[in-house]
């Protein structure tokens, strides 16, 4: 059996940006609530560069770099990380924001 992959094949530009933000704000510790981007293996590598996990706003502790996930999330959540004085990474993909 014969396997071509396409040269286009791999994430969409916005993933990529978002797994750009990750590796220039991992080392230095961030959070990001949920994934990331929905691939496993690459999420293990970035909490290997020490980008960490939360289910929920209250999990992570005062003062923390937030990344948005690459589908976004809700204005209620991005006001109450804003209120509670977190900084704020964006690393949803383009036209996700813009919707």
């Amino acid at each position: 059996m014969l396997l071509k992959v396409a040269e286009t094949a791999g994430f969409c530009y916005g993933v990529r940006r978002a797994i750009s933000i990750a590796e220039e704000e991992a080392p230095r510790g961030c959070f990001v609530l949920g994934e990331l981007i929905h691939n496993r293996r690459e999420m293990d590598r970035l909490a290997k560069l020490g980008l960490r996990r939360a289910a929920s706003v209250e999990e992570i502790p005062a003062g923390e770099t937030v990344l948005i996930r690459s589908h976004g999330e809700p204005d209620s959540v991005l006001h109450a990380l804003e209120e509670k004085g977190w900084r704020v990474g964006d690393a949803p993909r383009p036209h996700v924001s813009r919707l």
